[in-house]
């Protein structure tokens, strides 16, 4: 967390609001909040109970004042002129929405004795989400449905205020759910007028944080349940952009599907192969699963899927 908001207040774009939201932390997070408050007058605390993700970040995306809102979650931090070039780019056109950039993924640099930050250390590789698709140039998401089936990393680049407000988009609020980012992002896809990528990285996703709830296990149908409000934020944009997002969206499913088998415990594998498999008949039901969308040996998982989950099960007991 220290080293999240210092990241914060060395932004080259100094007129920034950092609005951090405390949901019922009961470790040492107020007091760090409590000093770093004191010494920025731009970060306002906002302390509640706790209720969970999806309530965490409405509530900091309702508080909001500036006309773009950025997101960073307290174990990750984000290159000094990060902010500054996201808003460089919103001004290409004036119906950019939304402006998203590569990330770094980071491991190491830990706080260090005293409470010095390590920003120096660590190891960060670039995860390059974006770069099948135009940099820095304004484009309409539907001219390019494949978007859908980027990485959901919500943090690295900023939304325009008045589109997520006038769209209703926000995270489902249900305590306790997971995979929130997934529905919220494709709402915001659908809403915006324009978006510009860049292929450059300024985001640092820590990947070696045990508490985070990328990591665990449980929540065996959390990804089946937030794809769903996916499904249904989609059906509300009217049918032609359903029929150009749906397959990329049953295709993207499909590999989070893959990674949330191989993250639960096997003894759950049966009963969450089970929802996957009614998924599938259901999306080929509709005409939904565009083969061109799948590679050759996920299309046969496919096949496999929905000749027999308990024989997907024996056949792929780790992983797949």
């Amino acid at each position: 967390l220290d080293q999240c908001l210092d990241s914060l207040r060395a932004q080259t774009f100094a007129e920034l609001e950092v609005v951090a939201i405390d949901d019922g932390s009961t470790d040492a997070s107020p007091s760090i909040l409590s000093r770093h408050a004191a010494q920025d007058g731009r970060i306002r605390v906002i302390a509640k109970r706790n209720t969970g993700y999806g309530d965490s970040m409405n509530r900091g995306i309702e508080a909001a004042r500036g006309q773009w809102v950025g997101i960073c979650e307290p174990d990750d931090f984000v290159d000094a002129n990060a902010f500054a070039t996201y808003l460089a780019a919103s001004r290409l056109s004036d119906d950019v929405d939304i402006v998203k950039a590569n990330h770094y993924e980071f491991s190491g640099g830990m706080q260090g004795e005293g409470g010095e930050c390590a920003f120096e250390g660590g190891s960060s590789v670039v995860v390059h989400n974006y770069d099948a698709f135009p940099s820095s140039v304004p484009f309409p998401a539907e001219s390019r449905p494949d978007i859908v089936r980027t990485i959901p990393a919500i943090w690295a680049g900023i939304y325009r205020k008045s589109m997520l407000d006038a769209h209703s988009v926000r995270f489902s609020p249900t305590p306790g759910d997971s995979f929130q980012d997934t529905a919220f992002l494709l709402q915001a896809w659908m809403s915006a007028r324009s978006v510009v990528l860049l292929h450059d990285a300024f985001a640092r996703y820590r990947t070696d944080n045990d508490s985070s709830s990328s990591v665990s296990g449980d929540k065996v149908f959390a990804v089946c349940d937030e794809f769903e409000k996916s499904f249904e934020a989609l059906r509300s944009y009217g049918s032609a952009k359903q029929l150009l997002f749906e397959p990329q969206l049953h295709a993207q499913r499909m590999e989070a599907y893959y990674w949330n088998y191989n993250r639960i415990d096997p003894a759950q594998h049966l009963a969450f192969t089970r929802r996957w498999a009614d998924e599938l008949a259901q999306a080929q039901d509709r005409g939904m699963l565009h083969r061109d969308l799948f590679s050759h040996e996920s299309w046969e998982h496919v096949q496999e899927l929905l000749a027999d989950p308990e024989a997907f099960c024996a056949k792929h007991p780790h992983h797949v």
